[in-house]
């Protein structure tokens, strides 16, 4: 679609996670598993960091610890790091 990536904290960005739609939400609902992990599927394709997309990455590990996936959470951050 040629739209790029913004922040989700911005509601004119029009693309924040895949398959999902970020402006007017109040909180991070619209940061589901499936889209945090489709869209970690494009960054790694991009082969570099979206800088707009780390925090919902730390979402996205709190996520992983309430599942109990607690060492891949942590694999996780030292990767981010």
């Amino acid at each position: 679609a040629n739209v790029p990536f913004g922040s989700y904290r911005n509601n004119a960005d029009k693309l924040a996670v895949i398959g999902s739609i970020h402006a007017g939400q109040s909180n991070l609902s619209f940061a589901t598993i499936p889209n945090l992990q489709l869209t970690e599927v494009y960054e790694y394709a991009l082969r570099k960091c979206l800088t707009t997309f780390i925090p919902l990455k730390i979402y996205y590990t709190s996520k992983l610890v309430l599942h109990g996936l607690k060492r891949e959470a942590l694999a996780y951050c030292e990767e981010i790091g």
